[in-house]
């Protein structure tokens, strides 16, 4: 029996241990808490309710809900049967009766749940019995409800957590002929902006009769018709229910055409595919670029870095000698992309700056020096930067302070990498960062506390001004006495 388990570790949110269940596609999808090695969470046994069933059947389904002996708290538990829903970007939806309309709802084919309110213990469990009713009127096809389990809001304060689960109902009613077809109801590109990936946005709903997988194929072309370049986003989430939309978003941040596109109108064109290449949908549209677009605009052509992988595991780039800078991915498996780096000729445009203060988005410290960093074909992984200054780039910065940070566009704020490390010997500072923002190009920049003067710098300092008075006093005499000396050998 398939079985999920919630943590209480880190549940800051009013929704959270939300998963996404269903069979044939629709496969669950566990958060990083659900690995927690503490028994402290709610799991749940018997996630998935996929029957093949007939008119008139009866049958019941079992799920038996336990709290984890470490729990620190007890918790309410609510049983509802309800629609099953999908919002655009694939995650699950538990429909109240309003708002269930789809002809192939099995909602009401659940006539009895056994408990439909407990309250659980720190170990203890709860077994319930879902009746599903197939009427005898039915029709073939599929079938799709939720029994949705959740717990009364807990937790002190003004937000309280819930934890949820959705127990996907999936029935297939025997002798109809499944058809998989879809429409693309919006194919949109947003205002093009040099220096930002070009973003476009396709949404295909699902006209079939069955949940079906699917990937998005993205092409834009130029003024002539020719292709500028292709994204294959795949499907996120579980499968798209018969009659609900999903949203893809291909971005483009064209970093093997570092020329750029000139001015004039563009054409994006959307393909939705099946996972054996089978065509649901193809739809065009077109978009003007009304000035010359540049991938990385403010980039020092005489410090850029280009390096390209083709379906393999990316190298660490050295460019200190071209950009101060060294990069070592981790965890993304097989590439097909580019990577581009280098140093900025200025600080970034737009607010805030590093300098700003913590409440306007900066850091209060000054900003040092600038890289860009972008990639075009990585999916996931990290990358370790490391950047590298001069004792006379510190401009009175304390070496021990320095620190990496980034920002991922225009007037968000400044956040420090992850795990900083400095090293003021060597010159350097290192720190880790999400590929998924370097597929923004997010700035990096080198920043750090100003020298602030301490008791004994003041000491010092007045010492040193005292000798240089004392000498400056000393030569001074040693002068008049010249001139005396020589005024009285003059002869009468």
């Amino acid at each position: 029996m398939n079985s999920v388990r919630f943590s209480f570790r880190h549940c800051r949110f009013a929704l959270i241990g939300l998963l996404l269940f269903a069979a044939a596609g629709l496969a669950p999808r566990l958060t990083a808490a659900q690995t927690a090695t503490t028994d402290a969470g709610l799991r749940i046994e018997g996630i998935m309710a996929e029957y093949t069933v007939q008119p008139g059947q009866v049958l019941t389904h079992q799920m038996r809900v336990s709290l984890g002996k470490d729990a620190q708290a007890p918790l309410d538990v609510l049983v509802d049967a309800r629609g099953l829903g999908q919002g655009l970007d694939g995650a699950t939806l538990a429909l109240e009766p309003a708002d269930d309309s789809s002809p192939y709802s099995a909602r009401t084919f659940i006539s009895n749940i056994d408990h439909t309110s407990f309250h659980l213990e720190p170990g203890s469990v709860q077994a319930v019995t879902a009746t599903i009713e197939v009427p005898s009127t039915v029709t073939a096809g599929m079938r799709y409800a939720d029994i949705y389990l959740h717990t009364l809001p807990s937790g002190s304060g003004r937000v309280g957590v819930v934890l949820a689960a959705h127990v996907t109902v999936i029935l297939t009613v025997g002798g109809a002929e499944f058809t998989q077809t879809g429409k693309i109801s919006k194919l949109d590109v947003l205002p093009v902006e040099s220096g930002k990936p070009i973003q476009v946005t396709t949404v295909v709903q699902n006209t079939g009769n069955r949940h079906y997988r699917a990937n998005a194929l993205i092409a834009i072309t130029d003024t002539s018709g020719k292709e500028v370049a292709q994204v294959l986003v795949p499907q996120s989430g579980s499968s798209i229910l018969p009659g609900f939309p999903r949203a893809y978003t291909a971005s483009f941040p064209l970093l093997n055409k570092l020329e750029g596109l000139a001015t004039g109108m563009y054409g994006a064109d959307s393909k939705i595919v099946l996972e054996d290449g089978q065509l649901i949908d193809e739809r065009k549209t077109t978009f003007q670029i009304t000035a010359p677009y540049e991938p990385f605009p403010d980039l020092d052509p005489s410090t850029r870095v280009v390096v390209t992988y083709n379906d393999e595991e990316p190298a660490p780039i050295d460019a200190r000698l071209q950009a101060d800078l060294r990069v070592v991915f981790s965890n993304t498996g097989k590439v097909s992309g580019t990577v581009v780096l280098g140093r900025f000729k200025n600080a970034p445009a737009g607010a805030p700056s590093i300098a700003d203060p913590l409440g306007d988005g900066g850091l209060g410290k000054p900003g040092l020096k600038y890289w860009g960093v972008a990639v075009q074909g990585f999916s996931r992984g990290s990358a370790e930067v490391t950047g590298f200054y001069r004792d006379q780039e510190l401009n009175g910065v304390q070496p021990n302070s320095v620190l990496l940070v980034r920002r991922v566009s225009a007037a968000t704020p400044w956040t420090k990498l992850d795990n900083l490390e400095v090293f003021p010997n060597a010159q350097n500072v290192r720190g880790e960062l999400s590929v998924q923002l370097l597929n923004a190009g997010a700035p990096i920049g080198l920043a750090g506390d100003p020298h602030t003067p301490t008791l004994l710098d003041a000491i010092v300092s007045s010492w040193i001004v005292g000798v240089m008075l004392g000498v400056l006093v000393l030569a001074l005499i040693g002068g008049l006495a010249v001139v005396r000396r020589r005024g009285r050998s003059q002869p009468v």
